[in-house]
């Protein structure tokens, strides 16, 4: 599933949410949190090929990890930034575009009984940088995860 938003600014977003792998027979027997972080890192380098096959003239700016907070909730990713000029109105202007690639496991947290990936793509000028940093990461805060809620500790 995937949902594009628009910002005024000028931010342009898209959010995915698809089924992750559920075959590990191409890689080694890993402990569990190694399996998930080995599962990432795969997919989050094929995202990273499909923005430089779609813009061959990105410019690779950098990557490492990345962390998201909902409420009470943190999770973890993966995060990379390119530059390349981007058409905003009638103009392509030079912007700043950057993916954040998170690996959602069932289990006690989420309400999933599989792995899914969760993708998000932000594009917004280079020039307005800053306000597009502010808003992304509220954004992001403000989108909920299918998280299960805690059962509060009777008094």
């Amino acid at each position: 599933m995937g949902v594009g938003y628009n910002s005024p600014l000028p931010i342009a977003a898209t959010v995915y949410v698809y089924p992750g792998p559920k075959d590990f027979s191409v890689l080694p027997a890993l402990k569990s949190k190694d399996m998930s972080e080995a599962l990432l890192n795969q997919h989050f380098k094929l995202c990273k090929q499909d923005i430089t096959r779609n813009h061959p003239e990105a410019k690779f700016l950098g990557e490492g990890n990345c962390t998201i907070t909902q409420g009470k909730n943190k999770f973890e990713g993966r995060k990379a930034t390119y530059s390349f000029d981007y058409k905003f109105g009638p103009q392509a202007v030079e912007s700043i575009s950057e993916l954040y690639v998170f690996l959602l496991e069932p289990g006690v947290k989420f309400l999933a009984t599989d792995r899914h990936f969760v993708k998000y793509r932000v594009t917004y000028p280079a020039a307005m940088k800053s306000e597009a940093e502010s808003e992304t990461s509220a954004f992001m805060a403000k989108l909920p995860w299918p998280v299960k809620e805690q059962k509060k500790a009777k008094p």
